[in-house]
């Protein structure tokens, strides 16, 4: 069994969930990055106070750019908190201050990008007995494939390089495994030709999965994980 770090994004767009987050922010005094369309990198900057449901402060970026940045212009935000980074997008409203400092006083923004870092445990599978089959949803397409990796967070599985496939795409999914069935709905991750054309390596992330499906499943990796500590062992 390895280790898996999983970065994908997990957008956060309840309101309070928002503000709880954009608050830890102020407290730890985190240094942002504003990316603004027409620099080339991002100014270093802080979060200042919040006005909720309306908007938030941020510390005016240097001088020396500040004539980039005009009233509506996009921007981005960049941040980290606790080794996870942070993403949003605002627009300026006015350039204003804040307890004396120059500040932008910008949109409340309509969802943040929390890229949680999750440790989970993927475990290789092989032989004849572990096959997926993938249905695309709403689509009416159907491919079989043969799994190579399982964790919680998803699996991997070849499958025909034909397979018209693409990153985001929902799938329902039909997990066959020694001889045990589960179903799951899953969204493509990564599709990779592998040498020789004769497979394509796909990637997926369970969504939504169920507690009670989620327990089986850990059962289910735990297992795997024992046999193939046996077979290493020649037991």
């Amino acid at each position: 069994m390895t280790s898996e770090e999983s970065s994908r994004p997990e957008p956060i767009r309840d309101h309070k969930a928002v503000e709880k987050l954009l608050g830890r922010l102020i407290n730890a005094r985190a240094i942002v990055h504003i990316w603004h369309p027409k620099a080339q990198e991002g100014h270093l900057s802080t979060l200042l106070a919040l006005k909720p449901y309306s908007g938030l402060y941020l510390d005016s970026p240097p001088e020396s750019v500040l004539d980039l940045y005009h009233v509506n212009d996009d921007l981005q935000v960049r941040s980290q908190l606790d080794g996870t980074d942070i993403r949003f997008k605002t627009k300026l409203q006015l350039h204003s201050r804040y307890e004396g400092y120059a500040a932008l006083l910008c949109d409340w923004p309509g969802e943040i990008h929390h890229y949680e870092r999750r440790l989970t445990f993927r475990v290789r599978v092989g032989g004849q007995k572990t096959a997926v089959a993938l249905d695309l949803d709403d689509a009416g397409e159907h491919h079989r494939g043969r799994l190579v990796d399982l964790s919680l967070g998803g699996f991997g599985a070849l499958i025909d390089p034909g397979a018209q496939l693409s990153e985001g795409e929902m799938l329902d999914c039909h997990l066959e495994i020694q001889g045990q069935s589960l179903s799951a709905k899953a969204q493509v991750q990564s599709i990779e030709p592998m040498s020789g054309d004769r497979f394509a390596r796909i990637g997926a992330r369970f969504v939504d999965l169920p507690p009670l499906r989620e327990r089986t499943l850990s059962k289910l990796i735990l297992e795997l994980d024992r046999q193939s500590i046996q077979h290493s062992r020649g037991l």
